[in-house]
Formats: structure tokens, sequence, C-alpha cells
């Protein structure tokens, strides 16, 4: 039922003038092609659902296939400069440290990391200076990374517990030996 808003009157709904007073009640031929249009424009809920549905079971499977990844046999195969480290309940910032560089190889004192256990050092090649850590691990070996933390971009950490932790954003990275086995380079 259509009620004018002229004289309050009850029309059919099939009626496009009122009854009583002629008032016009709609303009039907372009209120209809509207209606037409923004019908085609809405996506029903179902199919935005099945979508999302799809891309998160998509998402899960990939996530289970790329976790069961085998060791990255380079630092499986390094050598443990010394015995288990055990991080829980303490902080350890990073320590600046000079690096030696020699034919491109860098070379840094096996001593200060023993005893630091973290350090920051910078390469540079061709006037630009790559930011790199290098850290021992729970198990005793060492690793040695890019110094800048994904999300907010700075070059500070420190180990909280066993996480690298960025000075800036808090991000945290785990330093255990299976999350760092687990680390495949990107593309």
């Amino acid at each position: 039922m259509k009620v004018c808003p002229e004289c309050r009157t009850k029309n059919d709904d099939l009626n496009h003038f009122c009854k009583k007073c002629g008032f016009l009640l709609s303009n039907s031929s372009l209120k209809e092609k509207r209606d037409k249009v923004l019908a085609q424009k809405k996506l029903p809920w179902k199919w935005i659902t099945f979508i999302v549905a799809f891309f998160a079971l998509e998402g899960a499977v990939f996530w289970i296939i790329e976790g069961k990844t085998t060791p990255n046999p380079k630092i499986a195969s390094q050598q443990k400069v010394m015995e288990r480290v055990d991080y829980s309940g303490q902080t350890i910032s990073t320590t600046d440290i000079v690096a030696k560089v020699e034919s491109r190889k860098i070379s840094i004192p096996m001593d200060v990391l023993k005893e630091k256990r973290m350090v920051r050092f910078e390469y540079e090649s061709h006037g630009v200076k790559v930011p790199l850590l290098a850290y021992v691990t729970s198990t005793g070996r060492v690793v040695t990374a890019v110094s800048i933390c994904e999300p907010c971009r700075p070059t500070r950490f420190h180990i909280e517990g066993k996480t690298i932790v960025c000075n800036v954003c808090a991000t945290g990275i785990l330093i255990e030996e299976k999350a760092v086995l687990n680390w495949k380079p990107r593309v």
C-alpha cells in the first residue's frame, strides 16, 4: 500500500498517482531503473561469504604447506661456537662493533659476540651501507642477518627472552633454533 504524502489516502502499490488528489506517488520509470542498476551493483552476501571463505582456506593450506619446510642446510651445518644459551628472563641489548672486510668477506670478533650475544655492524659497498646483526642461537650457533625491521624500517633490536625485538615498534622474531632453521630467504 502506498500512502499519498499530500492527502494521506491509501492507494494500491500499482498506482502511480493518488486516486483522491492525483498527486504523483512515484516516478516509477526512474525508480525502477535506479533499483535495477543498484541491484546489479550489489553482490549477494552468499557470494561474498564464499569468496572470503575460499581465500581463507587457500591461505591456511599455503601456511600449512610452507610451514613444513626442511632445515636450512647452511645454518644446520654451522659449527657451534658455544654451549647452549638460555635467554629466558634476560634482556640483551645490541652492541655496535666494527667488522673487518677483506676481499668482500666480513669478519666479526667471535670473543665479542660470545660475550655480548648480539652485535650490530655495517657493511658498505658502492656507497651503500647495509646494517647487519649477528647473534648466538639457543643451541650455540651464530646467525647473521640484515638488521632491518620490516614493519617500521629501523635497524636497532634487542633480545628479550627467546625473541629478537625491534626497539621502535616491538615486533618480535623468535630466536629458537626451530624458527631459525626453518627460515627461507625471500625470492
